[in-house]
């Protein structure tokens, strides 16, 4: 699998996870993302907003929905290095590199082809460091977005 965010405007692709690269290669460019193996912390969610309303003299109420469509992704990936201080210089500007909003791509790639699927305006809620180990590291990402999921480029 790989997934990738590009900001608005941009042609510049950031790599959040790529699978088919095993270890991140010395001299990689942090600028522009790094690979890593996505793992079993992938938790797309979708929420929408239902108005719950109690009706006159009425013992239940009723819903109605309001289409306020809020899809997000939480997923991880595990990095690993090829030496301490290239690790070391991921985990301290990585942060910082990441586009705040753009489109993420998926790219799921089996043996019947690739499948794509994208999620435009998907904006960076939250990325924590949850394990660092020698030159292994592990990421977290929760990425929102106000719109759904769609199988062509935006």
């Amino acid at each position: 699998m790989q997934i990738t965010l590009t900001p608005p405007g941009g042609t510049q692709v950031f790599t959040l996870g790529d699978d088919t690269v095993k270890i991140v290669p010395a001299g990689q460019n942090f600028a522009n993302g790094a690979p890593g193996s996505v793992n079993d912390g992938y938790l797309p969610k979708q929420t929408r907003l239902v108005q719950k309303s109690a009706i006159v003299r009425g013992a239940y109420k009723i819903g109605f929905p309001r289409y306020n469509l809020e899809n997000s992704l939480t997923f991880e990936v595990t990095r690993t290095f090829t030496s301490r201080s290239l690790a070391f210089s991921f985990l301290s500007s990585h942060a910082d590199l990441i586009p705040v909003i753009g489109t993420l791509t998926e790219l799921n790639v089996a043996s019947t082809g690739r499948t794509p699927r994208y999620l435009p305006n998907a904006m960076l809620e939250d990325m924590e460091t949850i394990e660092d180990k020698g030159l292994t590291n592990v990421v977290r990402y929760l990425f929102w977005a106000p719109n759904p999921w769609q199988s062509t480029a935006p």
